[in-house]
């Protein structure tokens, strides 16, 4: 019998966005602070592991070493947790991330693949192609909505 996950990508997901854009009745720009759960699972080593991830960092190796834990057993963890190889995870939520700043942001692919995914743009456009056939740019056309940009705060 196949177990199913017990995590979703989007139930871990942490947003990198601090604050959101309202308007007073005088038309006049303020910012809400945003609360984001950087513990969404509850499981320590996870948890430290997704806010690694949003930290840009990509280094399994040095995530593994500093919590006191083999590469093998968090690969194991996540994929218990997740039904995902530890790879195609870390590439799924660096792409989940990558979504949100693209739609919401004017941030360049550049920026968002080092800080966000511990890669470069061409790493950062050959994952968009693989998973969504295109580039970062034509799917933060695709993404976008009247008003998007700027609504939250990084």
């Amino acid at each position: 019998m196949e177990q199913k996950p017990q995590f979703t990508l989007e139930q871990l997901y942490i947003s990198p966005f601090t604050a959101k854009r309202r308007y007073d009745e005088d038309g006049n720009v303020t910012w809400i602070p945003l609360e984001r759960n950087e513990q969404p699972s509850g499981i320590h080593v996870l948890d430290h592991y997704l806010q690694f991830l949003m930290r840009g960092g990509y280094d399994r190796p040095t995530f593994c070493a500093r919590e006191g834990i083999t590469p093998a057993q968090l690969s194991a963890l996540v994929a218990v947790l997740t039904g995902y190889g530890i790879i195609e995870f870390q590439q799924r939520y660096v792409l989940q991330v990558a979504d949100q700043l693209l739609r919401y942001t004017d941030l360049s692919q550049e920026h968002i693949a080092r800080h966000y995914g511990g890669i470069d743009g061409t790493n950062l456009i050959r994952l968009y192609r693989r998973y969504h056939g295109c580039t970062p740019f034509a799917r933060r056309r695709h993404l976008r909505q009247k008003n998007d940009e700027g609504r939250y705060r990084v």
